[in-house]
């Protein structure tokens, strides 16, 4: 089996575990805070979802697609993502 294969499934298991964890304990939604965010992209990058896309120099996170998984949250370099 391929490491990037591997990788991926391991990724989506925890995905699929947070997932679980986080409608079981209700956390609130995400907030961009966008004076501090430099719209660097990663968030995008990290999210499996494809709940979060850039708009001129702004972030989205669009809450139906959003399973609240905190990938975004951990990968911000300057913490623009915040649980509200």
């Amino acid at each position: 089996m391929p490491k990037n294969y591997l990788t991926k499934y391991i990724n989506i298991k925890i995905v699929k575990l947070n997932y679980i964890f986080l409608k079981i304990f209700k956390v609130d939604e995400l907030k961009v805070d966008m004076e501090e965010c430099g719209v660097c992209e990663d968030c995008i990058d990290v999210c499996l979802e494809e709940a979060i896309e850039r708009r001129a120099y702004t972030i989205i996170i669009d809450e139906s697609k959003c399973n609240n998984c905190g990938e975004c949250v951990d990968v911000c370099p300057v913490g623009a993502l915040y649980e509200d």
